[in-house]
């Protein structure tokens, strides 16, 4: 009896190892923690501060990129481009969230010539 709670406990512990990992990087697993910043919510708080900090990356990054978006813009304001950006390209999440949100901020922010 022992050895098969046993080997049911290793099957159970074996099983999420066998489950395909997210991408943290990808667009789609940064897109809920974006809405709940644009959204204004207490909800979510860790994936919200993730999507600030990979936007603050973008920001800080951003010499030569095209993206002329004033330094002191509102993060809020930008999470809500980026979301309407990305929702609307669902092909796309599988990419880099920070490719994608970099053509949302260059598609509102282009810099001037």
């Amino acid at each position: 009896m022992r050895s098969c709670i046993l080997a049911a406990i290793l099957l159970v512990a074996g099983v999420p190892s066998a489950v395909a990992q997210q991408d943290m990087d990808s667009a789609g697993y940064a897109l809920n923690g974006c809405r709940l910043l644009s959204n204004d919510t207490f909800d979510g708080l860790f994936e919200q501060s993730r999507c600030a900090d990979k936007i603050k990356t973008i920001f800080r990054n951003r010499n030569g990129t095209g993206n002329c978006a004033p330094r002191r813009s509102n993060i809020k304001e930008n999470s809500a481009s980026i979301v309407r950006y990305i929702e609307t390209r669902p092909e796309r999440w599988d990419e880099k969230f920070a490719v994608l949100a970099q053509e949302a901020l260059m598609e509102d922010w282009p810099c001037q010539k």
